[in-house]
């Protein structure tokens, strides 16, 4: 089966998405961890990293 431009077209979509989800849980991960740390008695700077 040879790829058509509108196979390539879907795939392009799903991959924007894909990433664009990812972006947003390591986003929504990382600032939970950020609370958390500070939260606990982490220093502010050393929260960030």
């Amino acid at each position: 089966m040879t790829p058509t431009p509108r196979h390539d077209l879907a795939l392009g979509i799903q991959c924007f998405f894909t990433g664009l989800v990812a972006l947003g849980a390591a986003f929504a991960s990382y600032r939970h961890g950020l609370h958390f740390a500070m939260r606990f008695g982490a220093d502010e700077t050393t929260a960030w990293i």
